[in-house]
């Protein structure tokens, strides 16, 4: 079963300038900052225990024996009754992803902005890669998660497919809030072809990438719409049943994601964007407890 979500509520302006979250999500966040990352697996591609997390989370026996391998920090207390989480999983890679410099981006661009826009959302799927990372997902998702958990994806066909392979027979909701940036007429333009037909946004998109809100229709920039739907999505966690949730989303929706769950500005979590790019199909830990999300660490694939 699929249910769409469809609507969004104006949720006030955030600051622009910091890259910071709206106040009426911040207020419930204020825990302190929890490191992250991890160092990446082999290339082995075949399902195997990946976490620290998913070995000492208490509802769920523990049968196979091989070793840890010790990809997140600040892991759960074995002693502590467990808490919901929050597992926050980049789609897997797509065809986008692996040819993004031999295929889609072409000066000139030989589709219309809307066009290349629906060729995003609704046509790019995943490579045989992808499929390998959406069975390492299914096993590690298990592991994380309860038996039962809510599962959210964003409307792009990428997102959609990554969470049907990585949790088959489980029903899901597809929200806007999930949705990758919206970049309007400059979707898979090259940067030569946007700063030539658009120089007007080329200063904002050279030096203040969060700031900076793609032309024509749609467009929308880092630090606004994304970070408002974020906040959005967040803000309906507190009110949802208690319940383990995993998100299916994209790169940059996971930047205002962050910001929002952790309170860091998104101009920090782009410049470390830049040096560390969340992997495909990686999955970003969160506990939650009295209303608060800890990050617990990033789980990198195998594959």
């Amino acid at each position: 079963m699929v249910l769409y979500v469809d609507g969004l509520a104006d949720y006030g302006q955030p600051a622009l300038d910091r890259g910071l979250p709206d106040r009426h999500s911040c207020h419930l966040l204020a825990h302190p900052r929890r490191p992250h990352g991890g160092p990446p697996g082999s290339s082995d591609c075949s399902p195997k225990p990946t976490s620290s997390v998913s070995s000492r989370l208490p509802h769920r026996a523990q049968h196979r024996t091989a070793p840890e391998r010790p990809r997140c920090t600040n892991p759960p207390s074995p002693n502590l009754k467990r808490m919901a989480m929050l597992l926050l999983v980049r789609h897997a890679e797509s065809i986008e992803n692996a040819t993004k410099y031999t295929g889609f981006y072409a000066n000139p661009r030989p589709w219309t902005g809307p066009a290349a826009h629906a060729l995003s959302r609704d046509v790019v799927g995943l490579t045989p890669r992808g499929f390998l990372q959406c069975l390492w997902l299914r096993q590690t998702l298990a592991d994380l998660t309860g038996p039962d958990p809510v599962v959210r994806t964003s409307q792009y066909r990428r997102a959609l497919d990554t969470a049907e392979l990585a949790l088959p027979g489980l029903s899901y909701e597809v929200t806007a809030l999930l949705n990758e940036q919206h970049y309007g007429a400059a979707t898979y333009m090259t940067k030569h072809e946007l700063y030539a037909t658009y120089p007007e946004g080329a200063e904002d998109r050279q030096t203040r990438k969060h700031l900076w809100t793609p032309p024509g229709d749609g467009g929308e920039s880092l630090a606004g719409g994304v970070l408002r739907r974020a906040s959005a999505f967040v803000d309906g966690l507190h009110t949802a049943p208690a319940a383990d949730v995993v998100a299916v989303t994209h790169h940059t929706a996971i930047l205002a994601l962050r910001a929002v769950l952790e309170r860091r500005p998104v101009t920090e979590l782009v410049d470390e964007a830049r040096e560390h790019k969340t992997p495909n199909a990686a999955v970003l830990v969160y506990e939650q407890s009295d209303g608060l999300f800890h990050a617990r660490g990033t789980i990198p694939p195998d594959c």
